[in-house]
């Protein structure tokens, strides 16, 4: 499958990648929050999402099709809300006003897609289901690197009893109140930052535009991580 040529006509993809990056800032900065704040050990839910945001825009930009891959991205939910029958006429009115925004920045192909794409059943669970059937498809397609933080990820994402311990400094004191724990803030401050920082060298490879500093900042956290 042949990538489509970055930056030129990708409107809508510009567009998705712009909420995903959006968020991951916002996430980065609940996570610093969250640290400081005494509640470490949750960071990795967080963690979890920031790396889902990175496989989004990696499915996006290496897309052979990249406004059709934000276009399902951006109106997976809306999908749902047009197929499903017990939703009030007002949401379906607001989800179409919503996607016609949008559709007319496609050419005519790309339309042909998006409309396919809104007619037919959702194949699964993540908006990309319907080439991938799960982040971990993803990953050994397009970043094999990340295999590790996934698993590390997944437990505490579902509240798996180890993985909501293996964050805590001291994982068997029981204790409600906030405590500091520094361990757990290190793996996550370098974490939520390698993630925004990947997710921005990718925006830039797919807009054609020079990011030193983002080079720079993987620079140092990769001799940081060989320190280890």
């Amino acid at each position: 499958m042949q990538r489509a040529q970055p930056g030129v006509g990708h409107r809508v993809a510009v567009s998705g990648i712009s909420v995903l990056t959006h968020d991951s800032i916002c996430l980065h900065r609940a996570i610093h929050s969250l640290c400081f704040a005494g509640w470490a050990f949750a960071a990795p839910i967080l963690l979890r999402a920031m790396l889902d945001a990175l496989l989004s825009v990696v499915v996006i930009t290496r897309s052979a099709r990249p406004n059709v891959a934000a276009f399902k991205f951006l109106y997976a939910g809306a999908r749902s809300a047009l197929q499903d029958p017990a939703e009030s006429a007002a949401v379906k009115a607001e989800a179409r006003a919503n996607i016609a925004k949008y559709r007319p920045q496609m050419t005519p192909e790309e339309q042909v897609e998006a409309d396919s794409f809104l007619s037919e059943r959702p194949r699964g669970a993540y908006w990309y289901s319907g080439e991938f059937r799960r982040p971990s498809e993803v990953i050994s397609r397009h970043l094999p690197a990340q295999a590790d933080l996934y698993e590390i990820l997944s437990s505490p994402a579902h509240a798996g009893f180890l993985g909501m311990r293996m964050f805590r400094d001291d994982p068997v004191r029981q204790d409600v109140n906030p405590r500091r724990d520094p361990r757990a803030e290190g793996f996550a401050l370098f974490t939520s930052s390698r993630l925004l920082n990947e997710i921005t060298l990718v925006r830039a490879e797919f807009e054609g535009v020079d990011a030193p500093e983002a080079a720079a900042v993987a620079r140092r956290l990769n001799a940081c991580r060989r320190t280890e």
